[in-house]
């Protein structure tokens, strides 16, 4: 018997909400490409966007007004950057026989969301990644400086040497460059779990903690790195990347290297004109939502159902000014 050949797919609430609680566990595994390139959403799929021009937002000007004159008048100036967002999706096809087989087990459907949900956040991220931590973009004596080396470059100290790293003075050097550069005090570090894990057992780092007293330098939190570090955020990756293709032995590395740290200033808001180091361009058009818009249709040609996840967004560096790599952690 012939079946239709059209197929129409639905939004899918229903699987929606049962992924809140997964979102929870997503935030605690460490996905943080929407924390580092804050979305905007944008009624056009690609265009060229306006941002305050630094020089613009602090230029001088004569405020002071004679008597029957009138006031000094300034104008403004934008910057621009262009964007071109893609529609990223990947779909599963659930068949009936396997998820009534599995039914007193797990919901294959659920599972399924689940899936393809982690996918595209997975690539977000891995894309996210590739932009920030860039050797390419940040480079030379304004833009990068490796771990320890601040003054003297023979003298270059990881972070996993926990008895004489000085990731507070490295920080320190990135956030003076990062204001020399463009006049902003960065609020954010971003390194991997592995990075993370080095910096909580630096002595320098320990001994802040100790003698600052409210916290115990035997459990060292997200917030006593940013207190240590001077900065408001510690953004810490928990995510991990397979480099082998499907059928070949698994490889596993973390998304974001465990050899870099970059600092930067982050803007949590949605306008555009403000600037930052990156954001993350979202169309709403089409019905996308960040986080990954769920839908679903049935296909009688595999006798199941499908589910899809799709975002449509792009990631850009938005001012490279506003940013600065801290490299051989």
């Amino acid at each position: 018997m012939a079946f239709p050949n059209v197929v129409l797919s639905t939004l899918r609430p229903d699987l929606v909400g049962s992924l809140e609680q997964y979102d929870l566990d997503g935030a605690r595994q460490g996905f943080i490409a929407t924390r580092v390139a804050t979305p905007i959403d944008v009624a056009l799929k690609s265009d060229v966007v306006s941002i305050w021009a630094i020089d613009q937002l602090i230029k001088n000007a004569n405020v002071i007004r004679s008597p029957g004159t009138p006031y000094a008048r300034i104008d403004a100036k934008f910057g621009t950057f262009t964007y071109s967002c893609k529609d990223n999706g990947v779909e599963e096809a659930i068949d009936d026989g396997q998820a009534m087989q599995y039914a007193n087990y797990f919901d294959a459907e659920l599972m399924a969301t689940k899936r393809v949900r982690d996918t595209v956040l997975r690539e977000m991220e891995k894309r996210v990644a590739a932009l920030i931590f860039n050797s390419g973009t940040w480079t030379g004596a304004a833009y990068a400086v490796a771990a320890g080396a601040q003054s003297a470059p023979a003298a270059a100290t990881a972070w996993s040497v926990f008895a004489t790293a000085d990731p507070k003075g490295d920080v320190l050097w990135a956030r003076k460059k990062i204001f020399a550069n463009c006049g902003l005090v960065a609020n954010t570090v971003i390194m991997s779990w592995a990075t993370a894990e080095n910096l909580r057992n630096c002595l320098r780092i320990i001994d802040l903690v100790k003698y600052w007293g409210g916290d115990d330098p035997k459990m060292v939190t997200n917030r006593a790195l940013a207190m240590a570090l001077g900065v408001e955020q510690v953004l810490i990756s928990g995510q991990s990347k397979n480099a082998a293709n499907e059928g070949q032995a698994m490889s596993l590395s973390n998304i974001w290297a465990d050899n870099m740290v970059h600092v930067c200033f982050v803007d949590p808001s949605n306008d555009h004109t403000r600037p930052c180091v990156a954001r993350t361009m979202h169309y709403t058009a089409d019905g996308s939502t960040i986080g990954s818009t769920i839908e679903g249709y049935r296909q009688e040609s595999v006798r199941g159902n499908v589910v899809r996840a799709r975002m449509d967004t792009d990631e850009i560096v938005v001012m490279k000014d506003a940013g600065f790599l801290i490299t051989g952690v």
